[in-house]
């Protein structure tokens, strides 16, 4: 696994919408999604005390990043649905069920 988060394609072809990757998002114009390759990990955990970017860092530093704004928003924007995932299986839950029907009138 590279770390890196790509979402289902399955959400895409059940909304009609293009997959779009979240890292052409965050670095914009000409990134290009690089090949696939067979043994894409990320490096080994000590790595964690000497790389101040490490993933594990990263998450551990954004973790709290929407959890004000993200109550804000659904309060100041009642319209909106605001939709937590937490495991495999409610994804698959999910996009059979709330977003099919959501889509599909």
């Amino acid at each position: 696994m590279s770390g890196d988060f790509a979402p289902p394609p399955d959400v895409g072809d059940v909304a009609g919408l293009p997959h779009t990757e979240i890292d052409a998002l965050f670095h914009g114009p000409p990134w290009t999604p690089r090949e696939e390759f067979v043994g894409d990990v990320e490096p080994s955990l000590h790595t964690f005390f000497t790389d101040q970017e490490h993933i594990v860092r990263w998450s551990i530093k954004t973790r709290n990043t929407y959890r004000e704004g993200v109550p804000a928003l659904a309060s100041s924007h009642p319209h909106l649905v605001i939709v937590r995932l937490r495991s495999a299986a409610e994804v698959e839950r999910w996009l059979a069920g709330p977003l099919c029907d959501s889509v599909t009138g």
